[in-house]
């Protein structure tokens, strides 16, 4: 159904009765990655660069499509776009269940299968929170699934007024119109047949498929949580991936972004640096393979962090459980030390992060942008580990730095997830004027005013020749279209934006567009020389870097050109921070804990309060270290034949 033919109902937006809304800006409703929760946060993501709503002005002249969210949601936004965090593959799952039909359930609803708002990490429209930690929040409306705050009038082109007592009755809901997630789609379906082998890659017969289930903390009984991958039949039947005999249930992936994924550390585990194959081992066992007992933090097998790290350290993601305790959880409850604490099956990023903070002795995983974005690793909170690729034959200890990020290969960094936009049709088959196939490309304003000028000297020029290009020829035989082709014109706003700033990376056209804010604080996919085999060989026990079949040099030229203008070249991404011993851990409150302090901090030898989240004395750097000699920092490698710490 048009969506531009659909009206929206505003549920309690002020916290009173619903209401109609006053102007009808297009809903657009996404879920998926943590990795691109900053993206989908920042006002780039919905800059306009294809004129999507036919202004004649672009995202260089400060034309935001969505400007206002929950205070003035129907005040002048063109789209209202929500993103809801809750992991790659559980976005695809949602769009495989919800993306071709309509959601007219109450959150809560056993029939939403995920949509609802606890399981959610964090959903927000317009950047602005409306469902944190499982709970609803600001305009997040109970009465829609996911807490979602509006909904559209799936009968009537004019829409209608609805009482706050909303029931399924309304004939009113939601589709989920894209998934982002880490890896493509095919990396996320389990397969079959086989032998679900920890070195099984996609595609291969029995990927995805490890049958172990977590176990409860105490290990005596087995709960239902899951370490499989996602299935292409799910809550309203089945979609596939045949993109060359394409229907309306098919799933395309857009290349976006290369993502590096970092192995995060607390100070406290006195590791700087880690060989693949022990990663690997900790990773699929939570102990190193010396023995050592660290504590592995995981993210549920529905993570698109989760399966791009463990494929990049060539472990089949359905292995990579570590600890394998408890159910999926998104409660920052649950990350501190105490009772409830919990290291695995976390369900978004900050969980990681959260856990990895406070338990001295954890491993995580979690985007290496994030260590900037969220500042954890520029604050000196916590770090990560460098990675020698032994199991690809790398001989050098590696750290997402943008030189090594750009290399890509064994002896560059190579934990990363070749990130896509997916959806259900082709974003490509919407109307030129939604940037499908056959939109005129990016312009230049020969006489300055802004604008897109028809009949004047104003011309295309997407590569920066300074010619007129050729206006892209749109066939007569397109794909199936996506349902809704103003998620399409949003979808096609960042895929152009993508390649206008592959095609010329320093063209002022670029600003403050979604493309060049990919770029810089991921890694564009033309940027690296190598990346990871989309389709591997099923006999592969790890997934080859090849050359990349993306590669631009003018981009790599760009940004090596460029270093201050991409994250990765802050210099805490360089060397370890030597200088910070990380964070106090914090505790569940209100528990008599042995040391007196009640839960609120901790009271030390000396009888002096420790407050939680200060920063540690660098004398309680490593943990376990008596005699303060900080010995662990260095390993001798004496299985494999080492002869130096």
């Amino acid at each position: 159904m048009n969506n531009r033919m659909l009206s929206f109902v505003a549920m309690g937006l002020a916290g009173g009765a619903a209401s109609v809304a006053c102007a009808q800006p297009y809903l657009i409703n996404g879920s998926g990655a943590t990795l691109m929760e900053n993206f989908f946060n920042s006002p780039a993501a919905t800059n306009d660069l294809i004129d999507a709503d036919g202004d004649g002005q672009i995202a260089i002249l400060g034309d935001q499509l969505s400007p206002t969210a929950c205070s003035n949601l129907f005040g002048n936004n063109h789209w209202a776009v929500t993103y809801r965090v809750v992991g790659s593959g559980n976005g695809f799952a949602e769009l495989r269940d919800w993306g071709f039909t309509f959601n007219t359930n109450i959150d809560g609803d056993s029939n939403n299968g995920t949509l609802n708002c606890d399981f959610s990490d964090s959903s927000i429209i317009n950047r602005q929170e409306f469902c944190a930690d499982g709970v609803i929040s600001n305009c997040g409306e109970p009465l829609t699934a996911g807490g979602n705050p509006v909904r559209v009038d799936i009968a009537s082109a004019l829409g209608g007024d609805y009482s706050a007592t909303l029931d399924t009755s309304d004939n009113s809901g939601i589709q989920i119109d894209f998934a982002a997630i880490d890896v493509p789609v095919s990396w996320f379906v389990l397969q079959n047949g086989g032998q679900p082998l920890l070195n099984n890659v996609p595609g291969e017969a029995g990927y995805g498929n490890n049958e172990r289930l977590a176990i409860e903390k105490d290990g005596s009984a087995f709960t239902s949580r899951s370490n499989k991958l996602k299935a292409l039949d799910g809550l309203n039947g089945a979609v596939n991936t045949n993109v060359g005999e394409a229907d309306d249930r098919t799933v395309f992936d857009y290349s976006i972004a290369l993502v590096p994924v970092a192995a995060m550390t607390n100070f406290g585990t006195g590791h700087m640096e880690i060989d693949t194959s022990d990663l690997r081992h900790l990773t699929a066992t939570g102990r190193l393979m010396s023995g050592e007992n660290l504590m592995k933090v995981t993210r549920d097998s529905g993570s698109g962090t989760r399966n791009a790290f463990m494929n990049g350290i060539c472990l089949d993601p359905s292995w990579g459980a570590g600890e394998n305790i408890g159910e999926r959880t998104v409660s920052s409850s649950n990350d501190l030390i105490g009772p409830d604490f919990q290291p695995s099956n976390k369900g978004g990023s900050s969980r990681v992060e959260g856990t990895t903070r406070n338990h001295r002795l954890a491993v995580g995983h979690t985007g290496a942008e994030r260590g900037f974005g969220r500042g954890w690793l520029i604050d000196g909170d916590a770090e990560l580990l460098a990675v020698r690729s032994d199991i690809r034959g790398g001989t050098e200890f590696i750290r997402p730095t943008l030189e090594a990020v750009l290399d890509g290969g064994a002896d560059g960094y190579n934990i990363t997830g070749p990130g896509v936009i997916s959806t259900l049709g082709d974003a490509r088959s919407a109307p030129a004027s939604d940037g499908g196939l056959g939109w005129l490309e990016p312009f230049v304003d020969n006489n300055g005013n802004g604008v897109y000028d028809l009949g004047t000297d104003d011309f295309i020029d997407i590569n920066g020749s300074g010619v007129r290009d050729a206006v892209e020829t749109r066939p007569g035989d397109l794909n199936p279209a996506m349902r809704n082709p103003d998620a399409a014109a949003f979808v096609n706003n960042i895929l152009r934006s993508v390649q206008a700033f592959n095609a010329n990376p320093p063209s002022d056209t670029n600003f403050f567009t979604p493309g060049e804010w990919i770029a810089l604080n991921f890694v564009s996919t033309a940027a690296a020389i190598n990346s990871p085999e989309i389709n591997p060989d099923p006999d592969d026990d790890c997934i080859p870097l090849i050359p990349n079949p993306e590669f631009n040099q003018d981009v790599q030229d760009f940004l090596n050109d460029n270093p201050n203008l991409s994250v990765f070249s802050d210099p805490a991404f360089a060397s370890f921070n030597m200088t910070s011993a990380g964070l106090v851990p914090v505790r569940t409150a209100g528990i008599d804990y042995n040391d007196g302090a009640g839960g609120d901090n901790y009271i030390n030898q000396g009888g002096s309060t420790v407050s939680y989240g200060s920063l540690l004395n660098m004398r309680n750097l490593i943990a376990g270290d008596f005699d303060g000699d900080a010995e662990l920092l260095a390993v001798r490698s004496d299985i494999r034949g080492g002869t130096e710490f």
